[in-house]
C-alpha cells in the first residue's frame, strides 16, 4: 500500500507539472488554485488508504489472538480426549445424575494383568464346568461375577466351589442389580436382567481394578484368531519361529497349548490398531457359528491320547471344544431385497461380542446415559457400532460358538420364546451350518492338564457335557426332559418377500420375510444398506409390524422411492439392452445381404 500511495502521488506531482507548463500564459492566480485543488485531492486519497492499512493491521492482530486461544484450547480438549476418552465430558454431571459420589467407590490396588468376565447362567452346567476350565487356561480368567436366572431349576453352586481356591468367585441374586417395575413379560425380564447385570459388573470389576473383561455365555469359547499368525499354524507347538502379522516384534503368537495365550495377546495389543478394528477400550470379537454334525470319533480323537493326559483320562466326546468340528454357513441363493440389495442369507456373520479393557476408562464413564447394557455392544456410547457385525479377517479374537447336542439345547426350561422357537431354531441352524471343519482348540485340554496336574484335572472336569437332574421349588428330581411353555402367537400373517419392521434388542429395522417356519415364525433380513443384510431368525409375529418409527434413517416413502427409480433404472438397461441387440441383429442381416448380392453378382 505504501508503495501504490508513493506511486499515486508521483502520478499527481506529473500532472501538475505538465499543467504548469501548459498554462504559463494564464495568470498565476488560477495556476496555484489548480496546484492545491491536485495536492489535495492526493493527500486526502493517501490518508484513506493509509486507514485502510492501519484497520488491517488491527484486524490481522485481533485474528492472530482469537487463533492462538483458539487452538490452545483445542489442544488441550484433544490432550484430555486421548488420555481419558472423549465421550464423558462437559456432561458428566448432567450424565450421571445426582449424588454421584454416593455411587462410586475407591479403587482397589493396581491394574490386574489377568481377566475377567460376567457371566449369566441358567440351566448350562453342562457347558459351564468346561468353559470355566478353558477361560481359566486361555484368558487368564482369575475374577469372575455371575448370576442365575431364578426360574431355572440347576444350580451352578457345586461347580463354583470347586475354582475358589483358584478364582475370585462373586454369586448374585436379582436384589444385588435388577430393576423392575412388575408388569414385564418373561421375554422383557429376561432382556432387563441381562443388560442391568452386565451394566452393574463392569462398574463392579472396575472398582476391583480389573483390565480386560469378558461377556460371553457358557457355549462361547474365545481365542486368537488363527489368520493373524503368518504361515505357520498358531496353534502348533513345533516351536517354529514365524514373524506375527499383528505384533512383528513377536516371533510368533502364542499357541493354544500354552497358558495364557489369550491373555498374551490382549497384553501386546497397541491402541489404537485398525488390523483388529481397536479404536479404544473395546476389542471387537467375530462369533464362528459350529453346528452340531457329528464327525467320527476317530476324527475327533486324532491327536490326543491318554498317555499325553496321563492318569486323566476324558470322553473327548463330552468336551464341546473336541466334539464339534463343523462351522461355516453353507452357501444359499441370494435373495434381493425391494432395495435391488442381494443378501446371502446364509453366510452373513451372526452378531460379535466384545472384550472391554476396563483400565482405559474411568468408574464415572460407566455411568452415562447412553449405555444400556447391551451383550453384543455393552457401552453403546464408547464402542462403535461397527463392533456389531466384524468381519472374520478384521478380528484379533474369535469366538467358538457351540450349539451343543439337541438335548443339551432344550434342557433349559425357561426360553421365554418358546418350545417351537428353540427346536426351529436349532434344526434351521444345524441344516445350514457345517461346510467347514476346524480342530483349532483341540490342544487346549492337554496344556490344561500340565498346567494344574492330573488329578486336579480329573476333579475340576468332572461331569463335563453331562445333563443334570432338574429340581422344582420342593428341591424334588425331575426329569431333563420338561415340556416347555409356548409363547403367545399373534394373529398376523406374513408371507415371503412382505415388507415390514422386524424389532431386534430396542429397535425397530426395516426387513423383507425371507422364510416362514411353521406358518408362525419368520426369518427377517434388514435392507438397510448399513445394517449388511443382518438376518434374524425365527422372529416372532409380536416382533412384526408394518408401520412405526424405524432407527435405521428409512420410511415406506423412501423404500418405495427407492425402488422406483431402481425399477427405471432397469427399465432403461433392459431397453439399451434390446436396442444394442436390435442393433446387431440389424448389421448381421445387412453384412448377410451384401454377401449374398456380392455372389450374385459373381
Amino acid at each position: 500500500l505504501r508503495k501504490i500511495i508513493r506511486h499515486k502521488h508521483q502520478i499527481h506531482l506529473q500532472e501538475l507539472n505538465k499543467m504548469e507548463e501548459g498554462t504559463k500564459n494564464e495568470e498565476p492566480h488560477s495556476v496555484g488554485i489548480v496546484k492545491k485543488v491536485h495536492i489535495e485531492r492526493a493527500l486526502k486519497w493517501a490518508t484513506k488508504k493509509k486507514n485502510v492499512l492501519l484497520l488491517c493491521y488491527t484486524m490481522s492482530l485481533v485474528s492472530v489472538i482469537i487463533s492462538s486461544f483458539y487452538v490452545s484450547a483445542m489442544l488441550r480438549s484433544l490432550g484430555h480426549v486421548i488420555a481419558k476418552s472423549d465421550h464423558s465430558q462437559a456432561s458428566s454431571t448432567e450424565n450421571f445424575g445426582n449424588n454421584i459420589e454416593d455411587k462410586m467407590h475407591s479403587i482397589e490396588g493396581s491394574v490386574q494383568e489377568t481377566s475377567s468376565a460376567c457371566l449369566l447362567v441358567c440351566d448350562d452346567n453342562h457347558f459351564l464346568i468346561e468353559w470355566i476350565a478353558y477361560h481359566y487356561f486361555a484368558v487368564d480368567l482369575r475374577y469372575l461375577i455371575v448370576t442365575r436366572d431364578p426360574r431355572c431349576r440347576t444350580s451352578p453352586d457345586h461347580i463354583l466351589d470347586r475354582w475358589r481356591d483358584k478364582l475370585t468367585i462373586e454369586y448374585w441374586n436379582d436384589s444385588r442389580f435388577l430393576k423392575m417395575e412388575g408388569n414385564e413379560t418373561p421375554l422383557e425380564t429376561h432382556r432387563a436382567r441381562q443388560a442391568q447385570f452386565n451394566i452393574e459388573c463392569l462398574r463392579t470389576l472396575k472398582r476391583k481394578n480389573q483390565s480386560w473383561v469378558l461377556l460371553t455365555d457358557t457355549d462361547e469359547f474365545v481365542t486368537i484368531n488363527p489368520s493373524k499368525s503368518a504361515g505357520v499354524n498358531p496353534f502348533s507347538k513345533s516351536g517354529e519361529k514365524n514373524k506375527s502379522l499383528l505384533f512383528p516384534k513377536m516371533e510368533r503368537l502364542p499357541s493354544i497349548s500354552e497358558p495364557g495365550s489369550v491373555m498374551t495377546f490382549l497384553k501386546n495389543v497397541i491402541v489404537p490398531n485398525k488390523k483388529i478394528g481397536l479404536a479404544g477400550p473395546c476389542l471387537p470379537i467375530y462369533r464362528e457359528q459350529f453346528s452340531a454334525r457329528e464327525s467320527s470319533k476317530e476324527e475327533v480323537e486324532q491327536g490326543l491320547s491318554d498317555s499325553s493326559l496321563g492318569k486323566a483320562s476324558f470322553d473327548y466326546m463330552a468336551f464341546s471344544t473336541l466334539r464339534w468340528r463343523k462351522w461355516g454357513k453353507s452357501p444359499k441363493a441370494a435373495f434381493e431385497t425391494v432395495l435391488g440389495k442381494k443378501c446371502s442369507t446364509e453366510i452373513n456373520p451372526i452378531p460379535g461380542k466384545v472384550a472391554i479393557d476396563l483400565s482405559r476408562l474411568r468408574e464415572q464413564d460407566l455411568y452415562h446415559k447412553g449405555i444400556a447394557g447391551n451383550p453384543h455392544r455393552p457401552l453403546e456410547p464408547i464402542c462403535p457400532q461397527g463392533n456389531l457385525f466384524t468381519k472374520s479377517k478384521k478380528a484379533g479374537l474369535i469366538i467358538h460358538h457351540y450349539l451343543g447336542t439337541e438335548e443339551q439345547y432344550n434342557y433349559r426350561s425357561t426360553d421365554s420364546r418358546g418350545e417351537k422357537y428353540r427346536t426351529l431354531h436349532y434344526e434351521h441352524t444345524n441344516q445350514n451350518i457345517g461346510s467347514l471343519e476346524s480342530d483349532h482348540l483341540k490342544p487346549w485340554l492337554e496344556g490344561f492338564v500340565g498346567l494344574v496336574g492330573e488329578d486336579e484335572a480329573s476333579r475340576l472336569l468332572k461331569g463335563v457335557g453331562e445333563l443334570e437332574p432338574t429340581l422344582d421349588g420342593s428341591g424334588q428330581q425331575l426329569n431333563w426332559n420338561l415340556t416347555l411353555t409356548n409363547s403367545e402367537s399373534g394373529d398376523k400373517t406374513h408371507k415371503i418377500g412382505d415388507l415390514v419392521q422386524g424389532k431386534y434388542g430396542d429397535g425397530w429395522y426395516w426387513a423383507q420375510v425371507t422364510d416362514v417356519i411353521a406358518g408362525m415364525y419368520y426369518n427377517l433380513v434388514f435392507i438397510a444398506y448399513e445394517e449388511n443384510c443382518f438376518e434374524i431368525v425365527g422372529a416372532e409375529s409380536s416382533n412384526i409390524r408394518l408401520r412405526g418409527y424405524t432407527i435405521d434413517s428409512l420410511s415406506k416413502r423412501k423404500i418405495m422411492k427407492r425402488k422406483g427409480k431402481r425399477k427405471i433404472k432397469e427399465i432403461k438397461e433392459l431397453k439399451k439392452k434390446n436396442n444394442s441387440e436390435i442393433m446387431k441383429e440389424n448389421m448381421l442381416i445387412y453384412y448377410k445381404n451384401k454377401k449374398n448380392n456380392s455372389l450374385g453378382d459373381i
